[in-house]
């Protein structure tokens, strides 16, 4: 290969490295100045514990009102009258027969 080729691509990758390094570098600046904690190593991440305490309270949240409304259900299920069973005859009276139309022809 000649020597030109090798001093190209030596060349052409410090480019595209340093670059990319300088960028990296002016972000990790602006996170800093902007008081994002960019790389300062402190994790704002949730532990399991505190995750599963958030989704527990959320559940709770959740099925109160719903838990409200089926007490309130079940209080006025007791207050109707006791159903009466299927084979005590009931006291309907029986429907009226309508008139024949045939009879009048």
């Amino acid at each position: 290969m000649p020597f030109s080729v090798v001093i190209f691509i030596i060349l052409s990758t410090l480019i595209v490295f340093g670059f990319i390094a300088t960028m990296k570098f002016l972000d990790i600046y602006r996170r800093a100045k902007l008081g994002e904690g960019g790389g300062s190593g402190v994790d704002n991440s949730l532990g399991t514990s505190e995750l599963r305490g958030l989704i527990q309270e959320a559940v709770v949240d959740a099925i109160h009102p719903v838990e409200e409304r089926l007490d309130r259900m079940e209080m006025a299920l007791r207050q109707l009258p006791a159903a009466k069973s299927e084979s005590t005859p009931l006291n309907e009276p029986a429907p009226e027969s309508l008139p024949d139309d045939s009879a009048e022809d």
